[in-house]
């Protein structure tokens, strides 16, 4: 793009988004009081000395309060003649302006910036408050792995949601008509900027600039889109940047993916964002990321409870059913070698498996149904304490005859080890026969439990009127069984 041409786009869009400018910067969009009055208290009682960070970090935890701050300071250094250096990030620009600045901006914010207040958000603006939380805390999560300060992230993240949430807030009938008309592969940023005339991230960018922000430093921080991608390429704005974008995009598909019911393009966004995050993350990234979701969304819950609806929303949970059950049983070698009743009570289970949290009513299909089906009796699941070098029982069921639930010492396998000892070292199940204290034949079953790694061991009995044979049909069934206790009580 020509700098000419950019001229020319910044000129038409000019006096609509100056008077934009001007409708938002005071009224901004609600913070979470409670957050707020926190921050205030701690001020008052210099709780702040001497730990800057943890100042820093408090303000961060609110992107109301974080964008104003910014916003605030920078308005404080412009009018005493301070110019921001252009190559300083969000947090080094609050390190820069100084806690006495930070303090006063906090301080002259009452009890909330702008005229909104959280509890009398919209269902629209309580959906666009949980998708700037599930985008933000996506890439706070993922940053690492491309080499970026989770803090900077997360800062960029938030700023490329501002105009955003400026939008929903001060415009919520166009944000309204803009969301409830999307059609399949339509933008929400494109149809707000036919609507608007500006873009949302043009909004947040001339609202920094208007408080002595440079468009070059918006630009590194991550407030851009398509349409400036070019002009940054030829400007030279790019080292770092890319990588930043790159990140917060995924955190965008996946909370857009989260109101599947708005977004017609939204399972697209669920498997483009769960293949990113699974493969930087693993496969449980995308739990962790909604478990982390949970936590943010639950400091709101005073001044915004609706928001708790969306903390794991069922759009996800539908998304995941599908695509991660599909996966999970396809995952299962056993399943299409199992007997017609085993193979329909685990496909059942699978099912059930969410892949947010371990379910218990999926272990007890699995301890109550599949496992009286295949003909086993009764069992115990076990995990590994490293450090006491021992196998604790954590889950016994049924009628176990050949042993008492207890923990197994692994720290010295021999062959006359426990069998659930050699298990966990054996790649293997390892099968036993005994006679009971009843002078009945059993037959013991017991194999590591993960699949990448060894976290556990599985041990199942089958009362068998055949002492020295077990059939391949019950290795088959046990080695179906232990993988969808692996996959149900989400282990590696």
């Amino acid at each position: 793009m020509s700098e000419q041409l950019e001229s020319q786009k910044r000129t038409k869009f000019e006096p609509r988004v100056a008077r934009a400018v001007d409708y938002v910067k005071d009224r901004w969009f609600p913070v979470n009081p409670e957050l707020l009055e926190l921050i205030q208290d701690q001020i008052k009682n210099d709780a702040y000395d001497g730990d800057f960070p943890r100042f820093v970090s408090d303000v961060r935890g609110d992107a109301a309060l974080f964008t104003y701050a910014l916003r605030g300071v920078a308005n404080m250094l412009a009018e005493e003649g301070e110019s921001i250096p252009s190559a300083l990030n969000t947090l080094e620009i609050f390190e820069w302006a100084g806690k006495e600045r930070l303090e006063q901006v906090l301080m002259q914010a009452g009890n909330g910036p702008g005229r909104h207040q959280i509890q009398d958000a919209d269902e629209l603006q309580t959906r666009r408050f949980h998708e700037m939380v599930t985008s933000v805390t996506t890439v706070e999560e993922l940053s690492s792995t491309y080499g970026i300060d989770p803090e900077i992230a997360s800062s960029s993240a938030l700023l490329r949601q501002l105009g955003l949430a400026l939008i929903a807030w001060n415009y919520p009938g166009i944000y309204e008509e803009a969301v409830c008309t999307l059609q399949k592969g339509e933008n929400l940023n494109v149809k707000l900027t036919k609507k608007l005339g500006f873009s949302p991230f043009v909004l947040a960018i001339k609202v920094f600039e208007e408080a002595g922000v440079s468009r070059e430093m918006c630009l590194r921080m991550g407030m851009i889109d398509e349409d400036f991608e070019t002009y940054m390429a030829q400007t030279g704005y790019t080292e770092g940047v890319s990588e930043i974008v790159e990140v917060c995009r995924v955190g965008e598909a996946l909370a857009r993916a989260a109101q599947g019911d708005l977004y017609p393009d939204a399972a697209e966004d669920w498997e483009s964002a769960k293949g990113v995050i699974e493969k930087r993350l693993g496969e449980g990234g995308v739990s962790r990321i909604f478990e982390r979701v949970q936590d943010v969304v639950s400091s709101y819950v005073t001044a915004m409870p609706e928001l708790m609806e969306y903390a794991v929303p069922e759009e996800i949970l539908g998304y995941m059913k599908t695509y991660e059950e599909k996966e999970l049983k396809e995952g299962n070698p056993y399943l299409a070698l199992a007997s017609p009743n085993v193979a329909r009570k685990l496909h059942g289970v699978y099912a059930d498996i969410k892949g947010l949290h371990v379910d218990q009513s999926v272990l007890r299909a699995l301890v109550h149904e599949v496992i009286p089906e295949a003909g086993f009796s009764g069992g115990c699941a076990y995990t590994p304490d490293p450090g006491a070098m021992i196998l604790v029982p954590q889950l016994d069921f049924g009628t176990l005859e050949l042993r008492v639930a207890r923990p197994v010492d692994y720290s010295i396998v021999l062959s006359e080890a426990d069998m659930v000892a050699i298990a966990f070292q054996s790649e293997d199940p390892v099968v036993h026969y005994k006679m009971s204290p009843e002078g009945k034949v059993i037959t013991a079953i017991a194999g590591c439990l993960g699949h990448m790694r060894k976290v556990g061991v599985l041990y199942l009995e089958i009362p068998d009127t055949i002492s020295d044979f077990i059939g391949d049909q019950k290795i088959i069934h046990f080695k179906a069984i232990r993988h969808a206790f692996t996959d149900a009580l989400m282990l590696s």
